[in-house]
């Protein structure tokens, strides 16, 4: 099952978090985003040397692309809330769908469906 998650810098839609089958995480900003010339950086990282966004999205295995992994907590933090929602602590998406709209900083996650639930995935 594919899952996805909208990414929101403040009210501005920036692009999608998406969970694959293969528990991979991928994100890729929206066209929207990517055309607006004036539009606010949601990090460095994503830039590339000419301040241009990347034009590969940003891929990572069970873990978050690291932008959004350190966007959650750590520590014993990560531990109680990952036992609260049974996922395992080295999976970031479950913990990101669930904290999505109390991040750090400007950043929210909200699902762009209605998430159906994964086996071990408690979401609420």
């Amino acid at each position: 099952m594919i899952r996805t998650l909208e990414v929101r810098l403040g009210a501005t839609l920036v692009g999608h978090l998406t969970n694959l089958p293969d528990d991979s995480t991928v994100f890729a900003f929206s066209p929207e985003y990517r055309e607006w010339r004036e539009r606010p950086v949601l990090s460095q990282s994503f830039l590339d040397d000419s301040g241009d966004l990347l034009e590969a999205p940003a891929y990572a295995r069970r873990l978050a692309p690291p932008f959004f992994s350190n966007l959650l907590p750590e520590g014993g933090m990560r531990t109680i809330i990952s036992e609260q929602l049974n996922v395992s602590k080295e999976r970031d998406f479950p913990l990101l769908a669930y904290l999505g709209g109390d991040l750090v900083g400007a950043v929210t996650l909200s699902p762009s469906e209605p998430l159906a639930p994964v086996p071990g995935d408690a979401m609420h």
